[in-house]
This record gives structure tokens, sequence and C-alpha cells, in this order.
């Protein structure tokens, strides 16, 4: 059974919930509201594009001219793998990171940003694109970027109540996601197990060994990526921060908890042998 079966299952969980409890409510004038609910999620997770989302200012789509030869090495893996050929985009960022996102089988998105295109060597942005390429081929990128809409729907919503409490308490707007995600981190937590685990990232990271690529250079890639990127602060986006090759989450506070993806020496004990 493929494994993106788990978005799709979680979708009708949703559904099924929203107008259950909708009807126990309210009954016939409950089910008419929690009817327009589930419709209004469902039209969100249908036409939302995460790219807006994850790069709010912008990411270029590779087409045609391609310096760095990234289309045509995406056209070797995934007549390898087997897959439909992804759509690449490059995006400016100080951080030397890579993304991956997927809402229907066949139809994935790879982005690198211009910083790992400038300080990585061919080889070791072979690594980033074939990790990708093995994400979107298992289905798991399918789970993920699901999930990240799921999160992003649930921080609005947290973000509104923390903006409506701060200005009762303090009579000014602060920044939101403050205590109403401290209070929801178990609950967010759990949300995240039910589409993702750690499991995964280890098997990807395993799973490059099958197209050649030797653990020494996989581990090379995630030692240099995350020891740079420490010059430059980790972005606080915790609905998408998953769909990252490496860890894109502060290091404080409750984040450790919610952040998906292992540690950068966890990975590494785990790629060698």
């Amino acid at each position: 059974m493929k494994v993106w079966w788990k978005s799709f299952f979680w979708i009708v969980v949703l559904n099924v919930g929203i107008l259950s409890v909708a009807w126990e409510i309210g009954d016939r004038s409950g089910l008419a509201w929690g009817f327009l609910l589930a419709l209004s999620i469902n039209y969100y997770l249908a036409l939302s594009f995460p790219l807006k989302k994850i790069c709010p200012e912008g990411a270029q789509k590779l087409e045609g001219q391609d310096a760095w030869g990234l289309g045509a090495e995406v056209d070797e893996l995934s007549r390898r793998l087997k897959i439909p050929r992804p759509t690449l985009y490059v995006w400016e960022s100080p951080r030397i990171q890579c993304f991956v996102f997927s809402k229907w089988p066949g139809q994935g998105h790879v982005a690198l940003s211009d910083r790992a295109l400038k300080n990585l060597n061919p080889e070791e942005i072979q690594v980033l694109l074939a990790w990708s390429l093995l994400a979107l081929r298992s289905g798991r990128v399918i789970n993920w970027t699901y999930l990240g809409l799921f999160l992003h729907l649930i921080l609005i919503g947290l973000s509104s109540v923390d903006r409506i409490l701060s200005g009762m308490v303090t009579k000014r707007i602060n920044r939101p996601h403050g205590a109403t995600l401290w209070l929801t981190a178990p609950l967010i937590y759990m949300i995240q197990r039910l589409f993702c685990g750690r499991s995964e990232f280890y098997e990807l990271d395993r799973a490059l060994q099958s197209l050649g690529i030797s653990p020494t250079l996989t581990g090379s890639v995630i030692k240099k990526i995350y020891f740079q990127n420490q010059t430059h602060p980790a972005r606080q986006q915790l609905a998408f921060a998953h769909l990252y090759f490496s860890g894109q989450l502060p290091k404080g506070g409750f984040y450790p908890l919610l952040r998906l993806q292992p540690s950068f020496k966890n990975r590494l004990r785990r790629i060698y042998p």
C-alpha cells in the first residue's frame, strides 16, 4: 500500500469528525455550519499551493537556460527512479537548503536555495536532488505536504487567538504564536506523528546508496550544511519545516519537541555502517 494513503485517510476522518460534532451540538443547523466549515477546509487543501507559503518572497521556476545543469541531472535521476520529472525552482536564501513538496502522485516540486548552488559542488548538489526525488518516489512527500497545510491552518487559528489575547491584556498586538502554541504543542506533536516519523529521514539517507552515492559523501553534505547554516538564523516556520532537507527550526523553546528532522549527529550515526 502506498504510504500517501495517510493524507487522504486523515482528510476523510477530519470531515467526518467535523460533521459528527456539528450534528451533535447543533442538530440540523449545526450540520449545515459543519458542512460549510468542512467545505472551506477542503477548498483550502485542494487549491492552496505550498510554494507561496514557503517562499513568500518568490521562487523562480527553472526553465530554459540552466547554468548549473540541474535539469539534466533531474532528468537522469527521474529516469533511473522511474518517476515523472518534478518541477524545479531556485529561491534566494542565506542558508544552504533544499525542500520538496507534492500534493498528488506524479506532481512533484523541488527547490534549491541560491546559496546551495553557490556553496556546494556538483556532487553535493546531486545528493540534495537525489534525496528529494527518492522522497517523491516513496510517496512520503504527499503526507509531508498535507501535514504542512494542516499545521498552517492550525497556526493561523492560534495566531488569531494570540493577537486577541495580547490586545486585551497589553492593548497592543504582540508577535503571534506565543502562549497558545505552548499549550497546543503536545497536540501538534501528535498530529505530526500521524503523518510522519523521524525514521523516514533515516531511510531516505540510506537509500541514497542505491543511486551510487556513498555514505561518506552524504554525511559530508549533512555536516557541511549544518555548520555553514549556523551563521544564519533559522526561520521559525513550523508548519512546513519538515519539507526541508536539513532542520529549519531554532533550537530553543518547544521547537526540539516539534522538530521532525533528526539532528545531524543522529543522521550521521545512522548513515555510516
